[in-house]
């Protein structure tokens, strides 16, 4: 689970710069002002709903290897920005972004729910919200002291190859390979005996009452 975490400790923090990077993108390389720089944002938002849409069927994928994929995919999709000087073609970038991001945080809390022990799971969550919590700020004020010296498409050009090389790397931890896919018919009859289970453990101690 470390690899996870970190993974998306970079995923995160290689995100962070974009933030301040994307209002001076859409001043400088596509002189759209700040209503450019609402659009780009609508249109990410539009592609990451599309992409929760996604969810059910990359989850049938190995976890390890969609989550590594999801960064290297991530850093991939910004990189059209490092060429594009127009609003329509850099929305339509963002969109794709968007539905690339969007099963991220879903498919790695359902992975650390099903292989977390029940014990630890509220210590690996709140280490996850933390790094999380913590590592978009970061990122964004890297971003922000970058943007002194260099350009918008730089900075985001640097976020895009991070995420990547991240995802590489993970890839590259046989431990990630090994991560069982989600199997729906499992996960039923899992859940299937754990409610029978606890329907005989009520009756055992309705049947314990009643002979006391």
């Amino acid at each position: 689970m470390r690899t996870v975490l970190a993974l998306t400790l970079v995923y995160f923090l290689a995100y962070g710069p974009l933030e301040p990077a994307l209002p001076l993108y859409s001043r400088d390389v596509l002189a759209a002002g700040a209503g450019g720089y609402g659009l780009l944002w609508s249109a990410f938002g539009a592609g990451a709903l599309a992409g929760l849409a996604t969810v059910p069927l990359v989850g049938r994928l190995r976890p390890g290897l969609a989550l590594a994929g999801n960064a290297l995919a991530w850093g991939a999709a910004l990189l059209p920005l490092l060429v594009i000087s127009g609003i329509v073609p850099a929305m339509a970038v963002l969109a794709l972004g968007g539905l690339v991001w969007a099963p991220y945080a879903t498919l790695e809390a359902s992975l650390l729910q099903r292989v977390v022990p029940t014990t630890a799971l509220g210590r690996v969550f709140g280490a996850r919200r933390a790094l999380t919590a913590a590592a978009t700020p970061l990122g964004a004020a890297a971003g922000g002291l970058l943007l002194h010296r260099a350009t918008p498409t730089a900075v985001i050009g640097l976020s895009a190859v991070t995420c990547m090389l991240a995802g590489v790397a993970a890839l590259c931890v046989p431990a990630l390979h090994r991560l069982p896919a989600r199997d729906p018919a499992t996960d039923g009859l899992v859940a299937a005996l754990h409610a029978l289970g606890s329907s005989q453990d009520a009756r055992i101690k309705r049947t314990e009452r009643r002979h006391a």
